[in-house]
């Protein structure tokens, strides 16, 4: 199934975004009807939309030529650079220049055509040309094979495509395009179906290409492959390859028909997906003739046509000379191995194996080298099928282990991708956003003073202006040097006020203790009461700690967080360790300084959770050593810390329900979480591990 899922998936990366660059023109046109559009322009307008019009014609798949696109894109930009009101179509002429450059793998000229799409667009506020903006950076986040970013700013062209009603044809393409991500990337399936569900208002308007709806629903098919609706998928692969055929493109028609010859294969159609696979030989496209090869030889095998599927298979491996697939090729090799065993060649089924086998092991070295992990995982289980096929149980248990290990590590990364995916992606984005616009607007005041150079004039302009400003500057420096006096002698008057408030509030918390500890002191037998008054204590102490050293490292704002739990930890020892087994701590906390609107909340939740641990966790004549470990990490260029406190002890009861817990510790913990509106996970996994988001509030 997972062979079958990847096939349709790649199919997916190569024709929904390989033809994806620009927008359609509505009914091709001749390139001498465009070319006699350029002669009959009267208007510099005119004149710079007739050569734009050329570009996407140079841009079709079947007659690219980039030398082309460049060529008419510079004649209209420097139609618009000498003549005012033409600005979005100066946009539009940037916009194929991007195009050309992504295609020649130029991505700093790629990033100054966007940054001054963005810069125009957003000064003009237009719809369209900020549509382009982004439109163009995800094109180079996906070249850059980033596709958190790719995403990111495929949704936002998108949005701003709707919000600003701009031309169907390129709103249907942008999403097509995102569409295609989502499925790709593995995406939630309902964020997909609603963009095509969006889309397919546009299938009937004459203005959408022919293409573009192709690839609607050759999206469609993977999407309801998926769900396994395997009719339906059919179908609307079959509507993909019907308009891919009225629009005469080759390179596109055989994407639907592999799709759905994997499908008939999968189910066992053997003599329905061999047609389907002549189909797709028919075309013409050779980087496609071993995988239909491969598929006809496999499904004649299935049918007993050993003799047919010899010839099939040997065609098929022969392609992979041309055409690196080393899973493919793996798996051809496999299926000529059980053919040769099925007609009593067990000597050839061996050696196909064992070429097989030393195929793959190099194609993994090679992924390990790059920790590539989701080719990784495919790999690992093409050699455990070889060395299964070969008797081998010893590598086949070895190498399924290594498929089921890292399957897990992909799946936790995608789920921790879920939850903080675009968090840290928008802030930088929109941080870079800023600077792009900046820079562009700098660039086009520099070249607008260069040109507007008058000397004399210019001179005496700058010395009644240097008059004036040393005037200004003199004053504001008068003023500015009376006001930091004021200021300063504010600050130290305050910081006296900080400093006493601290003291007083650390003072006060050291009399309640005191009080405390006196009615902890008479309760001897009452043991429970005791306990509760000495967490009560603690609660307390971790509040107290904070002040005392906001007190002792005048800082009014800001705690040492490394100080502040290593102190807090040693408290809860000195309540606990003479009367449980002592506990070892391993502490991994980052060395910074955080608000006490953090550090108040953090030392409760610590405080909690330990002594959790303390009393719940460990029990006495363990002969383990019991060990708590916590950390407390910032998550880099964000605002977010992670705490992790994880104890080696007995583990939460089987059934604990973690929604509602009947303990007053971890409600309050509970309550901090939901208060802070952050996450907390519980895992119970060689003890018990809580895992916690913690956000720094703005100030």
């Amino acid at each position: 199934m997972d062979f079958y899922k990847n096939l349709l998936y790649s199919t997916i990366l190569i024709f929904a975004f390989q033809y994806s660059y620009g927008f359609k023109e509505t009914g091709e046109k001749e390139l001498d009807s465009l070319r006699t559009a350029i002669r009959q322009a009267k208007t510099d307008q005119q004149k710079a939309t007739a050569l734009l019009r050329l570009c996407p014609y140079f841009q079709k798949a079947n007659i690219e030529n980039l030398d082309s696109i460049s060529y008419y894109a510079h004649k209209a930009l420097k139609i618009t650079e000498n003549s005012k009101g033409l600005e979005k179509t100066k946009v539009e002429a940037l916009y194929y220049l991007a195009y050309k450059a992504l295609k020649q793998k130029e991505p700093d000229s790629v990033k100054i055509f966007i940054a001054d799409i963005m810069g125009i667009s957003q000064k003009l506020d237009y719809g369209l040309g900020l549509t382009y903006a982004n439109y163009r950076l995800a094109s180079l986040k996906r070249e850059e094979d980033k596709p958190d970013t790719h995403v990111y700013h495929l949704e936002e062209a998108y949005k701003i495509a709707k919000k600003y009603n701009v031309r169907n044809d390129f709103l249907f393409d942008v999403g097509v395009d995102l569409a295609s991500a989502y499925l790709s990337y593995g995406y939630n399936v309902n964020k997909t179906s609603k963009v095509l569900t969006e889309l397919e208002a546009y299938t009937d308007l004459p203005e959408v290409s022919l293409e573009s709806k192709g690839l609607l629903y050759l999206n469609k098919g993977v999407l309801y492959y998926d769900t396994g609706d395997y009719e339906k998928s059919i179908f609307n692969y079959n509507m993909s390859y019907e308009f891919f055929k009225q629009n005469g493109d080759r390179d596109l028609m055989y994407a639907p028909l592999l799709n759905i010859a994997l499908i008939q294969h999968q189910r066992g159609d053997y003599l329905e997906a061999i047609e389907t696979n002549n189909k797709v030989l028919e075309l013409g496209k050779e980087d496609t003739y071993s995988q239909a090869y491969l598929f006809i030889g496999h499904s004649n095998m299935k049918l007993g046509n050993y003799k047919k599927a010899e010839e099939n298979l040997e065609k098929a491996l022969s392609g992979f000379d041309t055409v690196e697939d080393p899973l493919l090729e793996g798996r051809c090799l496999r299926y000529m191995a059980e053919l040769y065993r099925k007609t009593n060649r067990p000597g050839k089924s061996k050696q196909f194996l064992n070429v097989a086998v030393g195929k793959l092991q190099k194609h993994i070295e090679e992924l390990e080298k790059d920790d590539n992990k989701i080719p990784l995982s495919r790999a690992y289980y093409s050699q455990f099928l070889a060395y299964q096929r070969l008797k081998d149980y010893k590598n086949a248990l070895k190498y399924f282990k290594l498929y089921s290990r890292i399957n897990t590590k992909i799946n936790s990364e995608q789920q921790l991708k879920i939850t903080e995916r675009f968090d840290f992606f928008k802030k930088t984005l929109e941080k870079d956003n800023k600077i792009e616009v900046l820079e562009t607007q700098n660039r086009i005041q520099q070249i607008e003073t260069s040109k507007e150079r008058y000397i004399k004039l210019g001179l005496l302009v700058f010395s009644v202006l240097l008059l004036l400003l040393l005037g200004i500057v003199f004053n504001r420096f008068s003023l500015k040097k009376r006001a930091l006096k004021i200021i300063r002698e504010k600050n130290k008057e305050n910081e006296l006020l900080m400093r006493e408030i601290h003291h007083r509030v650390k003072n006060n918390l050291q009399i309640i203790l005191s009080l405390l500890s006196g009615q902890i002191d008479k309760l001897e037998p009452d043991q429970e009461l005791k306990s509760v008054l000495v967490e009560s204590q603690n609660k307390i102490k971790s509040m107290a700690i904070i002040n005392q050293n906001l007190y002792k490292e005048n800082q009014y704002a800001q705690v040492s967080v490394s100080s502040y739990i290593t102190e807090l930890v040693d408290n809860i020892k000195k309540s606990f360790d003479k009367d449980k087994n002592r506990v070892h701590f391993d502490f991994n906390v980052v060395k910074e300084h955080i608000q006490m609107s953090l550090a108040v909340p953090l030392g409760l939740i610590v405080n909690e959770l330990v002594t959790n641990s303390y009393k719940y966790a460990f029990t006495k004549g363990n002969n383990e050593v019991n060990r708590i470990k916590i950390e407390f990490e910032k998550i880099e260029d964000t605002s977010k810390y992670r705490l992790i406190i994880k104890d080696n002890g007995i583990g939460l009861p089987v059934g604990i329900d973690i929604n509602n817990l009947k303990s007053y510790g971890l409600e309050l913990v509970q309550g901090l979480v939901s208060q802070l509106n952050v996450t907390m996970e519980i895992i119970r996994q060689e003890g018990t591990s809580y895992h916690i988001m913690l956000e720094e509030p703005r100030v």
